[in-house]
């Protein structure tokens, strides 16, 4: 699509035009980021193998 709606009106994209763009993956903090690995790596080594 050479097209994109913005604040409801259509806008035509032309090569070379810069862009921002937020893609909203759901509901996570940043210390859910920064934790995870050390939160994965305690369950891990708790398991029995």
């Amino acid at each position: 699509a050479n097209h994109i709606a913005v604040d409801g009106k259509d806008i035509r994209l032309a090569p070379g035009m810069n862009l921002t763009a937020e893609i909203k993956t759901g509901q996570r903090r940043v210390i859910d980021y920064l934790l995870s690995p050390i939160q994965k790596a305690g369950s891990e080594s708790l398991r029995e193998r």
